[in-house]
C-alpha cells in the first residue's frame, strides 16, 4: 500500500524544481504525488497528480507526509492532512544567515524531521532541532538537460538605453558578450547591485546585461520603471556608447528553462541571501562561468576555485508588523515588500557599499578579459567537477528514500 505522500508546489521556485525532479524520477505505483498549483491561497480537497483529480480520502491512514516548502508555507497543508499522517517531514530552507529562534521552535510540534539541501542549512537547523532531527539531501542537477544547448534562443526583449532611455522591443541581443541574471525580482536577489556593477565597468565595449526576471515585480511597466530608476540611482558616468540592458518578456516553462542560459556568457548574480541557489548551479552545468556574492548558502557551494566570488559582510533584517503582516525597516526595500514572519531580525548580506561594487566589477572584468582563457576555463572545469560530486541525480534520489523509508 502507497504511504509515503509528497506534496509540493509547481510555481514557486527552487522548491518547484525540487518536487519536479521527485516527480521525474520515481515510481507512480509507489508513492503518492500532489504537486499543488497554487499554494498558501487556500487548499482544496481536491488535488492534481498526473493531470487527473482525486481526493485526499484516497491517501491511507498512518501515511508519512513530506512537503516542499518555504517554513511559512504549512499550516492551511498541514490541516488538511493531520487526521492522515504520522510522520510529517519539511524540505525546507532559509535564505538568511541566521534563523528566527522564535518562530522556529513553534514549528517542533507539527513536523517530526526536517531535511535541508546543504551543510550551511543544516549547522542553523540542527541548533533548533537537534542534529538527529536534521537530514541534508542535495538538490539534484541534471547536467544532461543543459548539455549541448543550442545558444541564442529567440526571445521577446525589451531593450533599454542606459542614456537616454529610450525603449524598443526586440527578439535579438546583437551585442558580443552577454552577461545575464535570471532570478526573481526581489531585493534580497540584488538586482540592483548587478546593473550598478555592470554599468560601471563597461563604456565602449560591445556588451550586454540580459535580465531574466521572474515574475514581473506587479506588472511589466512597473518593472521597467524600477528597473531605470536603478539605473538612474548608478550614478555613472553614461554615454552615448554605454551598453544596453535588455528586460526578456517571456516566461519559460520547465521544458524550456535552459533558454535563458543560451543567452549567456556569464552568468551575474549579486544576492543578499540564497537558500540553494539553483538557478546558479543551472548555469553552471550549461558550462557558463559565475560571478556571485557569497552570501548564506551560496558559500556552501562556490569558492575561489570554481567561481569569481566577492565576500560581503552581513546586516540585521530589522522589519516591523502591520495588520498582521510584516514589512521591511532598516533593510530597505524598492516597495514596502511583505517579508516572511521566518525572515524578521535574521542576517542578510549587505550589498551596498562601494567596496562591494568595486569587488564585483573587479570580478566582472576579469570574466570579460580572460574568457578564452584557463582563469575562466578552470574555473567552469572545477565547477563541473562539483556538480558531479554533489548534485549527482540518482545517488541523491536514493538517500532521500532511503531516509524516508527508514524515519
Amino acid at each position: 500500500m502507497r504511504d509515503i505522500v509528497f506534496i509540493g508546489p509547481l510555481n514557486l521556485g527552487g522548491y518547484s524544481k525540487l518536487f519536479r525532479n521527485f516527480i521525474d524520477n520515481i515510481d507512480n505505483t509507489t508513492y503518492y504525488l500532489y504537486p499543488i498549483e497554487t499554494i498558501g491561497e487556500g487548499i482544496n480537497n481536491n488535488y492534481y497528480k498526473n493531470n487527473i483529480e482525486f481526493s485526499i480520502d484516497e491517501i491511507c491512514d498512518d501515511s508519512k507526509f513530506i512537503y516542499f516548502s518555504w517554513p511559512y508555507i504549512h499550516s492551511s497543508i498541514l490541516e488538511k492532512f493531520r487526521s492522515k499522517s504520522r510522520v510529517n517531514c519539511l524540505y525546507t530552507m532559509v535564505e538568511s544567515y541566521s534563523l528566527n529562534n522564535s518562530y522556529f521552535k513553534n514549528l517542533q510540534h507539527e513536523y517530526s524531521k526536517f531535511i535541508v539541501p546543504n551543510e550551511f542549512q543544516y549547522n542553523m537547523f540542527s541548533e533548533i532541532y537537534g542534529k538527529d532531527n536534521v537530514e541534508v539531501i542535495y538538490p539534484s542537477i541534471d547536467k544532461s538537460f543543459y548539455k549541448n544547448i543550442p545558444r541564442r534562443q529567440k526571445c521577446n526583449f525589451i531593450k533599454i538605453n542606459t542614456n537616454t532611455f529610450n525603449i524598443v522591443k526586440t527578439d535579438v541581443i546583437k551585442e558580443e558578450f552577454v552577461f545575464i541574471n535570471s532570478s526573481t525580482f526581489y531585493y534580497r536577489k540584488g538586482i540592483d547591485i548587478a546593473i550598478k556593477s555592470f554599468l560601471k565597468s563597461f563604456s565602449n565595449e560591445s556588451v550586454a546585461l540580459g535580465l531574466f526576471i521572474k515574475p514581473f515585480y506587479g506588472n511589466r511597466d512597473t518593472t521597467l520603471n524600477t528597473i531605470i530608476n536603478m539605473i538612474c540611482n548608478c550614478k555613472c558616468n553614461i554615454n552615448n556608447n554605454t551598453p544596453y540592458i535588455y528586460l526578456c518578456e517571456d516566461l519559460f516553462s520547465e521544458e524550456m528553462s535552459y533558454i535563458p542560459y543560451s543567452w549567456g556568457n556569464c552568468l551575474l548574480h549579486p544576492c543578499r541571501g540564497e537558500g540553494i541557489g539553483l538557478t546558479l548551479l543551472e548555469a553552471s552545468a550549461c558550462g557558463i562561468p559565475i560571478v556571485c556574492s557569497l552570501s548564506a548558502s551560496l558559500s556552501n557551494y562556490f569558492n575561489s576555485d570554481n567561481a569569481f566570488v566577492v565576500e560581503v559582510d552581513k546586516i540585521r533584517n530589522i522589519g516591523y508588523k502591520k495588520d498582521n503582516k510584516f514589512y521591511i525597516g532598516k533593510f530597505p526595500q524598492w516597495k514596502n515588500d511583505l517579508i516572511m514572519e521566518y525572515q524578521y531580525n535574521c542576517d542578510f548580506a549587505i550589498m551596498d557599499s562601494p567596496k562591494i561594487v568595486d569587488d564585483f566589477i573587479d570580478r566582472i572584468k576579469v570574466v570579460y578579459n580572460n574568457f578564452d582563457s584557463n582563469i575562466v576555463i578552470d574555473k567552469i572545469n572545477n565547477m563541473n567537477f562539483t556538480l558531479d560530486v554533489n548534485f549527482n541525480p540518482q545517488k541523491n534520489i536514493n538517500k532521500f528514500f532511503n531516509y524516508i523509508k527508514n524515519v
